[in-house]
């Protein structure tokens, strides 16, 4: 199944906004939902549904980098730039890939290879979230994660700053505090 994306792109350089439209035109399941020359006129549209920010990362004003710690709800960002030197900055901020200016279609379509990879594995860790993850809590021991089923708990023992968690299979001595994601409930 092919993901629909919603596009953002940010790029002050009215040529390089085309030529990014031109390319992501070539994709059907790639909607271009906003186009700024700046990224101060794009802050009013985090609260759109955006699954990726195509931007440049020198822009005047707020860069493309500023931008990008702001939005950093949408899941995909790639970044395009005539500065290479700033390729591994980028990265330590969310970054899906970077494009050295001139952009050639040979690139951006090998950007939109690693796209639609990216959103593959997402949907798939979504679907193994939603089977596994309503039904089970994880559990961190010696260094370790694993899954207990819900139902295979018989009970939970407090003592002091620990949890004990009973199952059939095992006793497991949990350290801390007994915590769970505030989006899940235990039982």
């Amino acid at each position: 199944m092919m993901t629909h994306i919603r596009c953002m792109i940010i790029d002050d350089d009215e040529l390089d906004r085309l030529v990014l439209q031109h390319y992501l035109k070539q994709y059907e399941n790639i909607e271009i939902v906003a186009s700024f020359d700046s990224a101060e006129k794009a802050i009013p549209y985090l609260e759109l549904p955006i699954d990726l920010l195509i931007t440049e990362t020198n822009l005047k004003g707020m860069s493309g980098l500023e931008f990008r710690k702001l939005a950093h709800k949408i899941p995909a960002c790639i970044f395009v730039s005539s500065h290479p030197e700033l390729a591994a900055y980028v990265f330590e901020i969310d970054t899906l890939d970077f494009i050295t200016k001139p952009l050639t279609s040979e690139r951006f379509h090998y950007s939109m290879q690693r796209l639609f990879e990216f959103f593959k594995v997402k949907e798939k860790c979504e679907c193994y979230d939603a089977i596994l993850g309503h039904d089970f809590i994880k559990i961190k021991e010696s260094g370790n994660i694993f899954q207990v089923r819900k139902t295979d708990i018989l009970y939970l023992e407090a003592l002091k700053d620990y949890t004990r968690i009973i199952t059939l299979e095992k006793k497991t001595l949990y350290s801390g505090f007994f915590r769970q994601s505030s989006t899940q409930k235990l039982f």
